[in-house]
């Protein structure tokens, strides 16, 4: 599993459900994507990195918002 701050832990069931209850997230506010990120967003993730702990949030935030508005 990877987290925004792209620290990575081996990824199960429980500790993802585990992560969610740390960090307070309503199942509401849980939403399924599918993502193609190609050399632009992993550029634009790797800079978001450089400046910040938000680093999947901010580098992806093209794509989820296109994602948004298409639905």
């Amino acid at each position: 599993m990877v987290k925004d701050d792209l620290s990575v832990e081996p990824f199960s069931s429980a500790a993802a459900l585990s992560f969610l209850v740390k960090s307070k997230v309503g199942e509401r506010d849980l939403e399924e994507m599918d993502l193609s990120i190609g050399v632009n967003e992993v550029f634009g993730i790797l800079k978001a990195a450089m400046m910040s702990t938000s680093a999947l949030t901010i580098g992806l935030r093209p794509l989820i918002t296109v994602v948004k508005e298409e639905k």
